[in-house]
């Protein structure tokens, strides 16, 4: 029996939003892998505003927001509407990580961005356990394990658990947990041809609730030297900036209905997914690698919120208290955006790769689809600045039916703030090769090339919004200089859209080392991108938009 404790730490950062450490890895060959020879450690640090995803290191170029890749396929597809953060974390499951450079990713995945490289842990012939325990003085415990080991002579298993339960640096008054996330890890994989070659087929099921992503706000004054000062009775940080009451009034998007928000739902995700994973030896020196899965997320939902300018108030100007109380002081004008979504992705990567003398010689091809089914609603509200805000109400004409007099409420301007809708799916076939090409000992060339056809069908609403908005047959009414009432009928349906192109990408990278410790880079790199399904969420990209985006890299 071979289990070891592999980490133990006591953190002191300020909470799991706030924190940043590193975690360096290395990618070992196991007993029954050929993949590749060792590579170098590559850092990957954590991201400063959230300590349980990648850093995403910003170059300057557009690119999509896909930043980790799991046994060479995308951790999630897209991470506009299902975080990243919900489905993948950097746990015990894992064999280890690697950075991919923007020329890596460009060829391999059509994306010019730093990229985190993860290998799942398949387990060896010898029984193994890994176990990562994280605590700090807020009460955040996260606990992270990993057990594998073999089965006979030619079956090796794998079973790993995260669990996080992270309360934050400050209460949530309607939950316990700023993130509450769980992951849960099954494989069994089967050595082939005495070591030769080995099929996996792995399980992952994911569970996250993560109202810590609206509740990181705070009211300041900024000093104007790079400092803040603090608000009266408000410590950034430590006091919450979420209002005490546990729920909103919205109108539904798609329904055309007010509902209830309640803060305790709409930030639930979860995801199941299977994967194949192999490889294959061949004789004649040939390595084929043919990765699959597919993840269904019935369940990708998420809360935005923003603010605008903080102000003084006294009570003639008719915001009132929930006891019905006029308030005097300072309050600021609030916006929620409620995000709901169901995605699912069948993804393939496979790849041929043989060292033909001084040439290492690779050939890939990627199928991915992406099926998604998004909207989301949003209003504003007033609140006053302290820990806990309360919710003001003041008088406002319902859109609903602006024929009624102004009436109070404590929400108001539904969906006038960019609620988003988008029903379709995208697709990219892509091929694509490099060649590592030793031409002395001292000198390197690497080049590759990549051709992606890229098919993207959604139906998309492109008319403007406007206070009221909704999915539907829906009358917006104005006033007329006389005071009656002007109707002007706006028809809200869906309309398609399909485009198919071509994206390309191609690198070049020549390397001379001048000494064992010293030597000269330099790479020239060029993608290109036409818009994504996310991006006709909103009104779209207009024709002028809508145009192939060259992007290239020259280092």
């Amino acid at each position: 029996m071979n289990l070891k404790l592999k980490t133990f730490s006591f953190a002191l950062w300020a909470s799991a939003s706030t924190g940043m450490y590193a975690q360096t890895y290395t990618d070992n060959k196991t007993t029954n892998d050929s993949e590749q020879t060792k590579k170098e450690e590559r850092n990957v640090m954590l991201n400063a505003a959230d300590a349980n995803k990648p850093r995403e290191i910003q170059i300057g170029l557009p690119s999509e927001d896909v930043t980790v890749y799991e046994n060479g396929l995308p951790a999630v597809y897209s991470s506009s509407v299902h975080k990243l953060s919900a489905h993948w974390r950097s746990d015990a499951s894992l064999k280890g990580t690697d950075l991919m450079t923007p020329s890596e990713s460009a060829i391999k995945t059509g994306n010019i961005a730093y990229a985190v490289s993860a290998f799942s842990e398949l387990g060896e012939k010898k029984f193994s356990g890994k176990f990562n325990y994280k605590a700090n003085h807020f009460g955040m415990q996260n606990c992270d394990l990993n057990l594998s080991g073999g089965v006979g002579d030619n079956w090796l298993y794998t079973a790993g658990m995260y669990q996080n339960f992270d309360p934050g640096s400050f209460k949530l008054r309607f939950t316990d947990y700023a993130d509450r996330t769980q992951i849960y890890h099954l494989g069994l994989t089967r050595l082939l041809n005495e070591g030769k070659g080995r099929i996996s087929l792995l399980y992952k099921y994911s569970n996250s609730k993560n109202p810590g992503n609206f509740a990181n706000a705070a009211p300041f004054i900024y000093a104007g030297d790079g400092s803040i000062k603090q608000l009266a009775g408000f410590d950034p940080g430590l006091d919450s900036y979420v209002q005490r009451q546990g729920s909103f009034k919205y109108l539904n998007t798609k329904t055309g209905k007010m509902e209830t928000w309640n803060m305790t739902d709409v930030n639930d995700n979860r995801a199941n997914e299977i994967a194949l994973i192999s490889q294959y030896q061949f004789d004649n020196g040939w390595l084929w690698k043919l990765n699959a899965k597919y993840m269904n997320a019935p369940r990708a939902n998420y809360v935005d919120y923003g603010g605008s300018t903080i102000s003084e108030v006294s009570a003639a100007d008719g915001y009132q208290l929930s006891d019905g109380s006029a308030y005097s002081g300072l309050i600021e004008g609030r916006r929620t955006w409620l995000h709901f979504g169901k995605v699912s992705n069948a993804l393939l990567t496979t790849e041929m790769s043989k060292q033909f003398n001084n040439h290492k010689l690779m050939i890939g091809l990627n199928e991915w689809y992406y099926n998604l089914n998004y909207y989301s609603s949003s209003f504003q509200w007033a609140g006053t600045v302290e820990a806990y805000p309360q919710t003001l109400s003041q008088m406002y004409v319902n859109p609903l039916d602006p024929t009624q007099t102004a009436r109070r409420s404590e929400t108001f301007g539904y969906n006038e703030l960019s609620p988003e809708y988008t029903k379709g799916s995208e697709n990219k076939l892509a091929v694509y090769f490099t060649d590592e090409w030793r031409v002395s000992p001292k000198f390197k060339v690497f080049y590759g090339g990549r051709l992606e056809y890229y098919r993207m069908s959604a139906d998309q609403i492109a008319t403007s919004r406007f206070s009221g908005f909704h999915l539907g047959n829906y009358n917006t009414y104005s006033r007329a200089e006389d005071g009656s009432i002007v109707a002007a009928e706006h028809n809200i349906v869906p309309a398609n859209v399909t485009k198919n192109k071509l994206n390309y990408a191609a690198t070049l990278q020549m390397t001379y080392n001048l000494t064992k410790q010293f030597g000269l880079t330099a790479d020239a790199t060029v993608a290109t991108r036409f818009p994504r399904i996310s991006e006709y969420a909103g009104t779209g990209p207009t024709e002028e938009q809508y145009k192939r985006v060259t992007i290239p890299l020259i280092r």
